[in-house]
C-alpha cells in the first residue's frame, strides 16, 4: 500500500480528506505536494485482510479494480471503517492509459 501516510498525518492533526481515491492500478500517490484529493494504490498481489485500514474510518471511499472478486472483498472491508464506499469495476482501454467502469456501487453507512 502506497499514499496513505499523508492521510495519518491529516488524521492525527485533526482533520480529515472529503474524499479518498483507493486504486488497484499504480497511480502517482504524490498527491499532498499538489494539494490533490488522496491516492491510495495498492498492488494487485496485496492481500486486501492484511491491510491497516484504521486510517479510513469515517471517510467517503472511492475503490476502483478490475476484478471483481477484489472489488467485492474491497468493499466488504471498506464497509467496515467508512461512512461511503463508491465502488466500481474497471476494464484498461487497449493500448490506453485510460480506463472503462463496466460495474459500480455507492454503499452509505
Amino acid at each position: 500500500m502506497k499514499g496513505h501516510e499523508g492521510i495519518i498525518r491529516m488524521r492525527m492533526n485533526g482533520k480529515k480528506p472529503a474524499i479518498v481515491f483507493i486504486q488497484e492500478t499504480m497511480y502517482a500517490t504524490d498527491w499532498e505536494q499538489y494539494g490533490d484529493y488522496p491516492t491510495v494504490c495498492i498492488k494487485p498481489d496485496e492481500d486486501l485482510h492484511l491491510l491497516d485500514l484504521r486510517f479510513l474510518v469515517g471517510l467517503a471511499v472511492s475503490v476502483s479494480t478490475s476484478e471483481k472478486n477484489r472489488l467485492n472483498a474491497f468493499q466488504s472491508i471498506c464497509k467496515q471503517y467508512c461512512d461511503t464506499v463508491a465502488s466500481c469495476l474497471v476494464v484498461q482501454n487497449e493500448g490506453k492509459k485510460t480506463f472503462t467502469t463496466i460495474e459500480g456501487e455507492i454503499w452509505h453507512r
